[in-house]
């Protein structure tokens, strides 16, 4: 198989696969490609180097996700400490009046990406 060099990026085709490319004075200095699933790898040209790169897998940091029903509304929140998940279940149960009525809320401690 022989190849050719891109002359422009509508050249650029894979199924599936989108292209990001940044030219400086007509030159490729970076191709990003992304598929459907947004994995992504990028190519990047320094001086004379070449670098093929992946994203850094995210920081991941501990979270309190407190889920269950309350009077059968679906409840689903995260919370940064274990003391504050309480809280909030707590709160929950304080703005029930009627003994009677059913406040169903556990705790799970869960590991999430975390945002910057």
């Amino acid at each position: 198989m022989k190849f050719q060099t891109v002359k422009n990026d509508s050249e650029l085709k894979l199924n599936g696969i989108t292209f990001d490319v940044l030219r400086v004075n007509g030159i490729i200095k970076n191709l990003t490609m992304k598929d459907s699933d947004n994995n992504i790898v990028q190519i990047m040209v320094n001086n004379y180097d070449v670098a093929v790169c992946v994203p850094e897998p995210p920081t991941m940091v501990t979270k309190y996700r407190v889920h269950g029903t309350v009077v059968g509304v679906p409840v689903d929140h995260l919370f940064d400490t274990d003391y504050d998940a309480r809280n909030s279940i707590e709160a929950y149960k304080n703005r029930v009046y009627d003994a009677s009525v059913d406040v169903d809320l556990y705790i799970e401690k869960v590991e999430v990406p975390e945002v910057n």
